[in-house]
């Protein structure tokens, strides 16, 4: 690998080591560290652009993607040592922390995914059947009205680990339950957020078997998740 593009971001320095380190998850790859080691051993930060070194960046991808579910090999930091006279060291590890930290990110925000991704499916199935109100707009064309205002979607995890729902949509104060069909990998990932948070986040996690979410109709706020969803075990 040609790390030239690197060296030449420090032609005007005098350096003794470059150090960087990237931290690597399914989605994406940053900086966790990019620095270089001056001849008095202090550690000065500097920027490489992505786009100026993106045949790099495209290789520790690909063997991160290669790797990523093989327990020996997979990895999630890689680290790049660069010296003057050109020799180039490079160590790769997983990071359990990292990995945590990663997945109670993804856990916290899983509610947004399921209430948008719930949205979606409604509209498609309900305008499928014909059930979505339609009106023509003052242009003459055909535009479709939304079927409910207020939503309570419930997940239940059987004892069989199988998932167990109810859609319940209200317009002008009346509930009506849906009995829609759900995406099988719309399932897989609501089975996958509950042995996450079951097993590898036990302990910054509640157990539950039921999550209960409240929609409207439209994104949830970030900053709301106590108002909107709620996970409880019974």
């Amino acid at each position: 690998m040609n790390y030239n593009e690197i060296v030449q971001e420090l032609s005007d320095k005098n350096w003794k080591k470059i150090n960087i380190i990237l931290s690597i998850n399914e989605g994406t790859i940053g900086y966790d560290k990019i620095e270089y080691v001056d001849y008095k051993d202090t550690a000065v930060f500097f920027w490489v652009r992505f786009v100026a070194i993106g045949d790099l960046i495209e290789s520790i991808r690909n063997k991160y993607n290669s790797n990523v579910n093989h327990l020996s090999k997979k990895f999630n930091k890689y680290q790049i040592e660069i010296y003057p006279n050109g020799e180039v060291r490079e160590k790769e590890w997983w990071d359990l922390e990292k990995e945590k930290k990663d997945l109670l990110d993804g856990a916290e925000v899983f509610y947004q995914w399921v209430n948008e991704r719930m949205m979606s499916m409604i509209f498609e199935y309900e305008k499928d059947d014909n059930l979505v109100p339609t009106q023509y707009d003052d242009d003459g064309d055909l535009e479709y009205l939304s079927s409910w205002d207020r939503g309570l979607f419930t997940f239940y995890i059987n004892e069989k680990e199988e998932l167990e729902y109810k859609i319940a949509l209200t317009k002008d104060g009346i509930e009506r339950l849906l009995d829609m069909p759900l995406k099988d990998y719309f399932i897989k990932e609501i089975l996958d957020h509950h042995k996450i948070t079951n097993e590898k986040l036990v302990t910054e996690w509640q157990s539950w078997n039921t999550m209960e979410l409240k929609s409207l109709n439209y994104d949830i706020p970030y900053d709301k998740r106590e108002e909107f969803v709620r996970y409880i075990y019974q």
